[in-house]
């Protein structure tokens, strides 16, 4: 997968992950002196890949925050505050 990240802090690039584009500065200072520089793309055949995939990653999701864990698994909290979320 490809990334950009923009930080503040040049430290926190690409700590979880490999960037291809690291870029250090304020992100909405920096997406507002790139985005005149982004061509319009109405080429939106690759919106129908991402909507089929949503709901494996959704049960993947659900799946992970349901696996065991000691004393208690982090993405179990994240998705039961997700759910709520969604409820309100």
């Amino acid at each position: 997968m490809r990334g950009v990240q923009i930080d503040f802090e040049p430290r926190n690039l690409a700590l979880r992950h490999p960037i291809e584009a690291p870029i250090i500065g304020d992100a909405a200072a920096t997406l507002r002196r790139l985005l005149p520089m982004v061509e319009n793309n109405h080429e939106k055949s690759w919106q129908s890949e991402i909507e089929h995939k949503v709901p494996d990653s959704w049960a993947a999701a659900e799946r992970h925050a349901q696996a065991p864990a000691h004393p208690i698994n982090p993405q179990e909290i994240v998705w039961a505050r997700g759910c709520l979320t969604m409820r309100s």
